[in-house]
């Protein structure tokens, strides 16, 4: 089911809803889960810190 654009979608939808109750959203990731990496970056995230395993995206 990859490439059907579902991660996304209910990924934009959480984001929306839980601004829209004010809260700050952010998520870490393994440097080593490019998929995820790109995943995140495409609805929005950018890394604002890394670590050795750990890149923090918000």
């Amino acid at each position: 089911m990859k490439g059907q654009g579902i991660g996304s979608t209910a990924l934009r939808q959480v984001v929306e809803r839980e601004r829209a109750k004010g809260f700050e959203v952010w998520l870490e990731v393994a440097l080593n889960n490019p998929q995820a990496k790109k995943l995140y970056e495409q609805t929005g995230f950018r890394v604002c810190r890394s670590q050795d395993y750990y890149a923090y995206l918000r």
